[in-house]
């Protein structure tokens, strides 16, 4: 029997071979596009015609086997940068975001509202991208779209999830140490067939498993993602973390410094005196957390106030749950920021200075870590100072307004009121009805909370997740205005406007309330938000009008000009203009300002008198 020769293919065939499975592939995934199948991954999402936002779901990028992912409400901002404008972006996590507050308690809005009062002729954009429950794997991902946006500033202030936040070595969400097989999964998460396969194992097994795929407790976010996972100090797991933040903040680091981007690192601080360590275990030749903090107690009663320092910062290491940074964050933070030559704006040292006996403690915090609403101004004011002093601001003239009273107006004039007090309280509530603060979630607590007028209401409800933050404040405002409480209102309307400055309605609103009642000075800031977002005749005639009270004669032109380019039939506005160009001495434009205004309405009151006004100043110039 003869031997069969192996029929030998050409080398084509076998590159057909692997090129039609990925060729299958692609069609699939551009099918799964084309139909919009699954969840928006998208970084920016439009929310008009020239605005865009961080994604509302970004958040599910990172988060699969909990149910729940967080949802992230961060500013707006222009899709074409204007040249006048200054862009900030704060990365971090829920204390960049300014938990329990958020979104409008955190460091980043004092900072924008101090930059505002100081350049309000500029386009003032800080965009805070803090997520919660999140780590710098997170940060890492987001970080490429964020220098995609053009940033003057990038702030840094972050560390305390990097164990249990989304992909940490200790997460529920993970998938081991390995930082390229991490940085791999982030990629390949961003395909639709991806997601598709993903969905179709969760389905698959939620028919074999009886208990669903996905974590379905009434849990906080934390509470899914540390469970159960300890992490002695000095263990290989907590060295993981440590090289893990240390790695992905150094690779963010050399992006900024690539592209020439001023960078600010904030040092993390924690509740030290009042948080007791949440796991406690005796280790070889080590005493537990709980030990070393009673000693600390007992050192701080003695007056060693040093030495208890010491103790507090040592049983928060030895914390088996590491829901608190250890002290070896903040020496990477230092380390890098000296490697890159970026600085430091040491926020641990900061509230140390203003806290009894030098040590953190629930004076300046709500919780284990974050910050009440004082300490989150002092962190805004503290790196501020950061900017000033390394040159970080826009390159525009500020206005003359003494230093040590920058910071008591922003806080006289911070975008907050009662309700956001409230709302926070029974954030805080919450996340303390849960482990590791108890064992368990105790409904009968919440059902507790004593619901006697609207304030506790839109408060409990918004805590909750039943009704949304800007919808409470929006019922409040209306509720206000019926009542014709226009001071209480306008703060309402300044708090929607401030967060949502996209919603150009909020700002009509409460401009033609102001000027109806000529508080034109009060108008003028949110007229400037008015214009600086989509600009119309109204705005910039107000704006004129102002600037030409102010005597700011350059100003006022350009805006009555521009106003004149959305509608030329005010007759108002060209009476006002005629009276800018006569004091900026360009009589012949005043002249035919003042006709144009005459034949829009031959009796406009004084009319006649300035076109004779301005009749005698031509014939003088002849």
């Amino acid at each position: 029997m003869k031997n069969l020769k192996q029929k030998k293919y050409p080398k084509w065939f076998y590159l057909v071979l692997i090129l039609i499975p990925i060729f299958l592939l692609i069609v699939l995934e551009l099918s799964l596009r084309l139909f919009n199948y699954g969840i928006d991954q998208r970084q920016w999402i439009e929310i008009n015609e020239n605005q865009i936002t961080l994604n509302n779901y970004i958040a599910k990028r990172y988060f699969h086997s909990t149910l729940n992912a967080p949802l992230v409400l961060s500013s707006s901002f222009l899709k074409e940068k204007k040249k006048n404008a200054f862009r900030v972006f704060v990365v971090g996590e829920s204390s960049a975001a300014g938990f329990p507050y958020l979104p409008n308690g955190s460091f980043s809005n004092y900072i924008e509202d101090r930059l505002r009062l100081l350049y309000p002729e500029a386009q003032i954009e800080v965009i805070n991208c803090g997520i919660t429950a999140t780590n710098s794997y997170t940060w890492l991902d987001l970080f490429p779209g964020i220098l995609d946006q053009k940033p003057d500033l990038i702030i840094f202030y972050g560390g305390h999830n990097e164990y249990y936040g989304a992909l940490g070595v200790a997460s529920t969400e993970s998938f081991g140490s390995s930082r390229w097989l991490i940085k791999f999964s982030l990629w390949v998460d961003k395909f639709k067939t991806t997601e598709l396969l993903r969905n179709t194992i969760k389905w698959i097994s939620s028919i074999f498993t009886k208990k669903s795929f996905t974590n379905q407790s009434n849990s906080t976010l934390m509470a899914k993602l540390a469970k159960g996972q300890y992490v002695p100090l000095n263990s290989e797991l907590f060295n993981k973390g440590v090289k893990q933040f240390e790695d992905n903040l150094r690779e963010m680091l050399q992006l900024a410094k690539a592209n020439n981007i001023n960078v600010v690192l904030a040092s993390l601080v924690s509740n030290l005196k009042d948080q007791k360590p949440f796991v406690s275990k005796n280790q070889a030749n080590i005493a537990g957390a709980d030990s070393i903090y009673e000693k600390a107690i007992a050192e701080l009663k003695s007056g060693k106030q040093n030495n208890a320092d010491s103790l507090f910062r040592l049983a928060k290491d030895l914390d088996l749950l590491r829901f608190r940074a250890p002290e070896k964050f903040n020496l990477t933070i230092n380390k890098l920021a000296k490697e890159f030559n970026y600085p430091v704006a040491n926020i641990d040292s900061l509230f140390a200075s203003v806290s009894s006996n030098k040590i953190v403690g629930n004076n300046l915090m709500t919780d284990h870590l974050h910050p009440n609403l004082f300490g989150y101004q002092l962190m805004g004011k503290k790196i501020f100072e950061v900017l000033e002093q390394n040159k970080y601001l826009p390159n525009a003239i500020p206005q003359n307004i003494p230093q040590e009273k920058q910071d008591s107006i922003v806080k006289a004039e911070f975008n907050f009121s009662k309700i956001d007090t409230l709302i926070a309280l029974y954030r805080i509530r919450i996340l303390k009805n849960d482990w590791p603060y108890v064992e368990d979630v105790n409904e009968q607590n919440l059902n507790r909370i004593k619901l006697s007028n609207i304030y506790d209401s839109l408060a409990y409800f918004v805590a909750s997740g039943s009704l949304g933050w800007g919808n409470s404040h929006k019922i409040l405002a209306d509720k206000f205005l019926r009542e014709k409480n226009f001071t209480a209102y306008k703060k309402e309307m300044s708090i929607l406007i401030n967060t949502f400055p996209y919603q150009v309605e909020y700002c009509d609103n409460l401009i033609d309330l102001l000027i109806k009642n000529k508080l034109y000075e009060e108008a003028y800031p949110f007229l400037l938000i008015r214009y600086n977002q989509s600009p119309n005749a109204f705005s910039t005639k107000w704006l004129g009008y102002v600037n030409f009270s102010r005597k700011n004669n350059k100003q006022a032109i350009q805006y009555f000009e521009k106003s004149l380019l959305y509608s030329h039939l005010d007759a108002e506005v060209y009476f006002y203009l005629t009276g800018a160009y006569g004091r900026d001495a360009k009589f012949d434009k005043a002249l035919d300002a003042i006709k144009k205004c005459l034949e829009l309405n031959p009796d406009y009151p004084n009319g006649r008198a300035v076109l004779q006004l301005a009749q005698n100043e031509v014939k003088k110039r002849k």
